[in-house]
């Protein structure tokens, strides 16, 4: 079968196992409190924009994880629907 589509599960799976562990260990971390005791609007703007963007890659972050373990499902179910193929066709 020319057109037939591999899957080689185990290379995905290390793969996003990989990518995981890298995201689980990444750490925003940006100062939001430069400044502190001062009364300049720019840097109160500053730590508002940094709690935000610190905010908002710990959300990104979530949603990668959340992506990698529906990818890892989607992949199981893909191999299980292919031997479940295989064993109908014998």
């Amino acid at each position: 079968m020319a057109d037939e589509i591999k899957v080689i599960d185990g290379e995905i799976n290390r793969t996003l196992s990989d990518l995981s562990a890298a995201a689980q260990q990444f750490q925003p971390l940006f100062p939001f409190h430069v400044g502190s005791g001062q009364e300049l609007e720019v840097l109160d703007e500053l730590n508002q924009l940094n709690q935000q963007l610190q905010t908002l890659i710990v959300d990104y972050k979530q949603t990668l994880l959340d992506d990698l373990n529906a990818t890892k499902k989607s992949v199981q179910s893909i191999k299980e629907a292919d031997e479940k193929a295989a064993n109908a066709a014998k």
